[in-house]
């Protein structure tokens, strides 16, 4: 069977003079989809960068290519990055990669535009699309451990990715209550713990919760040019809005010292109950705890 090699690119616009060789229609045997009309709709797909429709076409394909009988007219090598392997499920991985990196990017343009409802369900449908990338590399067998050194082929590297998605997904309701000109935390008053401001705080802390667990499973370069798993500028931000949010809506003055002494260095109204204390209670902050890691099964529903 003659080599059929298809080159491939991370982004949209760039140079692949072989990449419109990518035709499913003469890859394909048509028997195999029953008919060259869904082979011709994936060719299209693909050149027209609709990366969602592409995977869930090429999702397909792979059932159908599973089943027996199944007849392929020349033996693909796909290539990505650098990176080549003539496994459809390596195709796939790369559609459904370039699919949740369009939508986090919408969701980043919605979150920018504070409509914080829509940036919060699209980070969902992000993690939606990391998990699909996790089932992939679940179901992908005979993967090449040549592959297994990049992150795209790390279930851990991909876990990060839906915890990175959810986080944001809290994290937009977050804003949405704790940054409200009217209503946010500016015009909260200790002592007076309100529904939405108790709401506002579950979704600070499964954010901070969801940020911890991502920076964790998957380390970052640090400034020094190393790897590491340390929180970074987000995650530190995350955690003190956190902790912020907490010492409003904490039932007693100990636990309200403790949350405004994690922060104190961040916001001035936490330096106040600080200085509240030394006036007049004279408690002893204690450590506040912070939010706990988010397990892995947890993370294996986008919800």
């Amino acid at each position: 069977m003659p080599l059929y090699r298809l080159q491939v690119v991370d982004c949209e616009g760039s140079d692949a003079p072989m990449s419109e060789l990518l035709l499913y229609e003469h890859l394909v045997d048509h028997a195999t989809t029953g008919g060259v009309a869904a082979l011709i709709q994936l060719s299209e797909h693909r050149r027209g960068n609709r990366m969602m429709a592409y995977a869930d076409g090429l999702q397909q394909l792979i059932e159908h290519l599973r089943r027996p009988g199944a007849r392929l007219q020349q033996q693909p090598m796909f290539e990505w990055a650098g990176m080549e392997s003539p496994c459809f499920r390596f195709e796939l991985q790369r559609a459904l990669h370039l699919a949740h990196d369009k939508t986090m990017a919408d969701a980043d343009e919605q979150f920018a535009d504070a409509d914080y409802d829509a940036a919060s369900k699209t980070f969902v449908a992000s993690a939606q699309v990391a998990l699909r990338m996790l089932d992939n590399l679940q179901r992908w067998t005979a993967i090449s451990p040549e592959l297994r050194r990049a992150p795209p082929f790390h279930a851990e590297y991909v876990l990060s990715l839906v915890a990175k998605a959810k986080c944001r997904a809290h994290h937009a309701l977050f804003t949405k209550g704790y940054a409200d000109e009217s209503t946010g935390v500016e015009t909260w008053k200790h002592g007076r713990v309100k529904g939405d401001m108790r709401t506002i705080l579950q979704h600070g802390e499964a954010a901070t919760r969801y940020c911890m667990t991502a920076a964790l499973l998957w380390p970052r370069e640090a400034a020094n040019g190393r790897m590491t798993t340390a929180p970074g500028d987000f995650e530190t931000k995350m955690v003190q809005a956190y902790h912020r949010a907490a010492s409003y809506c904490a039932p007693n003055f100990q636990e309200r010292l403790d949350h405004a002494a994690a922060c104190a260095d961040a916001f001035e109204d936490c330096k106040e109950v600080l200085e509240l204390n030394d006036r007049l209670y004279y408690l002893t902050a204690k450590e506040a705890a912070s939010p706990a890691l988010i397990p892995v099964k947890r993370l294996l529903t986008a919800k």
